[in-house]
């Protein structure tokens, strides 16, 4: 029972539906007073709510991670130095999307999941050895340099298989590589 209009919009080329939604929402703002409303459908309208509920799905992997942690090593301290990391890791990947010219998408943001995973078991890797290191006497500085110096092998090793693993992926090649990238 609303007066309505439907409008239909193309992407430009090298543009993305988020930046289209933002440039839809800047105009709309702009043109229409407040008894008007938008509303989205198909493909739009998916991508909002898609982009809601990964959002949720990082936070909530976080927090997991979080707990989970907690309970493994009894201790709410050392997560924290575990989780520390995550803002490095998530800094680099930003920087590599800069540097290969990729936008922060849905492909990406799922990338930036396994990236959180895999930098985390990494963190628990160097910890837990130097837990071990500090219950057979060591000192705090020195089961550190060591944790770092022996778990370094296992960290590149996996971190590497993981990277070379992706290669392919990241590299787009194939049909449907646009998605893939």
């Amino acid at each position: 029972r609303f007066i309505s209009a439907t409008i239909s919009a193309g992407l430009a080329e090298g543009k993305t539906i988020g930046q289209g939604l933002e440039e839809m929402d800047k105009i709309a703002s702009e043109t229409l007073d407040e008894t008007f409303r938008t509303a989205l459908s198909g493909d739009s309208k998916d991508y909002r709510e898609s982009s809601s509920s990964l959002m949720f799905a990082f936070i909530l992997a976080l927090v997991l991670i979080y707990l989970i942690l907690a309970a493994q090593f009894e201790s709410f301290s050392q997560p924290l130095i575990i989780m520390a990391s995550l803002p490095f890791a998530i800094i680099g990947a930003v920087l590599g999307l800069l540097v290969s010219g990729q936008t922060a998408n849905m492909m990406s943001m799922i990338g930036f999941i396994m990236l959180l995973g895999l930098v985390t078991k990494n963190a628990i890797l160097l910890l837990d050895y130097a837990n071990q290191a500090r219950e057979h006497g060591m000192g705090l500085k020195e089961a550190t340099l060591e944790a770092c110096s022996l778990r370094l092998r296992p960290i590149l090793m996996t971190t590497l298989s993981t990277i070379l693993g992706m290669m392919p992926i990241a590299l787009g090649i194939g049909e449907g590589a646009e998605l893939r990238q």
